[in-house]
């Protein structure tokens, strides 16, 4: 089984070592260390698979290496088409921060989901709203069912091939965030060879930049949305992140009535 050395990078200090099944859930290893925050907890990963983990409200820093004696295979890389990205520099991150007057007409938006006539109407509602405000390439809603995520609501390039499929509650970053929840923001998802690829592959897609927000009520996880693939950035605001986690709150909300 795949071994990890997690540390907090203090010289002279001896790594822990994580033995899991897969990169995610040494993941959710490391998550557990975080405690649930405001921010969502940033992640790092690059072609070596040394993941970088930190929140920037408590400092608190950690880095994942996978054990020099574990190799993995990575397969063939799919590939995918954006839509219509804008060029890195053109301005997207300053054009996607609202005006007070915008947020105020945005947070009586937020609210509306409590008032969706169906839970598909919320779902639709709920990830039209963020696409609408966040210019990235796709987004997911995914409901926890028993051991199972549904992928209830999709818009993107690979909706229909996504929208009813099921994944295993304690798979991919989905289930990390799920069992930790803990919101991530992940950049060089791709990377890591120990991503969750499954789904990429089935449905011949590349996840490059992924923020993963759970939908918890009562301290319940309901599950999670996603956002992929900024466009013109590699990376999503922090307005982005506040942004989602309210209407995931609000999701919450109506998903509990």
């Amino acid at each position: 089984m795949p071994k990890f050395r997690v540390s907090t990078g203090k010289p002279g200090e001896t790594p822990d070592e994580v033995v899991a099944p897969d990169w995610a859930k040494a993941l959710t290893n490391v998550l557990g260390r975080f405690g649930v925050g405001k921010q969502a907890i940033r992640v790092d990963v690059n072609k070596e698979g040394t993941t970088e983990l930190w929140e920037e409200d408590s400092g608190i820093h950690y880095r994942m290496d996978i054990d020099p004696d574990t190799s993995f295979d990575l397969g063939d890389d799919p590939t995918t088409d954006l839509w219509d990205a804008p060029t890195p520099g053109s301005g997207f991150s300053q054009a996607a921060t609202p005006t007070m007057e915008d947020q105020g007409r945005i947070d009586v938006q937020i609210a509306s989901i409590l008032q969706a006539p169906t839970l598909d109407a919320a779902y639709e509602q709920a990830l039209t709203l963020l696409l609408t405000h966040i210019p990235a390439e796709s987004g997911s809603i995914l409901i926890v069912s028993g051991e199972d995520l549904h992928f209830v609501c999709v818009h993107g390039p690979k909706a229909e091939q996504l929208t009813g499929r099921s994944m295993s509650a304690s798979d991919g970053i989905a289930g990390a965030v799920c069992q930790s929840q803990s919101a991530l923001l992940i950049r060089g998802v791709r990377k890591n060879p120990q991503h969750y690829r499954d789904v990429d592959r089935d449905v011949n897609h590349v996840t490059l930049t992924l923020l993963a927000v759970p939908i918890v009520h009562d301290e319940h996880t309901i599950g999670v949305i996603e956002l992929l693939n900024p466009l013109g950035s590699d990376t999503f605001t922090g307005w982005h992140q506040n942004f989602t986690r309210s209407v995931c709150e609000t999701l919450g909300s109506r998903l509990s009535q």
